[in-house]
């Protein structure tokens, strides 16, 4: 799984839905810092799709409840 998510990283380096979803499989391997790379890195992203929008929204739900429901406002606002 990890190689084919490396692979569709290569092919769309500025998808913040993959980077996350990444980070969550470096996690569960133990790779933390990896996993916190790919992170930081989707979160600086603007999410280009409804699908990366929701994907940041549900990444900071824990830590910054706010601002992932401003993340989903937005995504309602540019996607409807």
């Amino acid at each position: 799984a990890l190689a084919d998510l490396n692979r569709a990283i290569e092919l769309a380096p500025d998808s913040a839905r993959l980077r996350l979803i990444r980070s969550r499989t470096l996690r569960q391997l133990g790779r933390l810092k990896a996993s916190k790379a790919d992170l930081d890195l989707a979160m600086t992203q603007v999410p280009k799709s409804a699908d990366d929008w929701l994907a940041v929204a549900v990444a900071r739900l824990a830590t910054d409840p706010a601002q992932s429901l401003r993340d989903l406002q937005a995504a309602e606002n540019q996607f409807g």
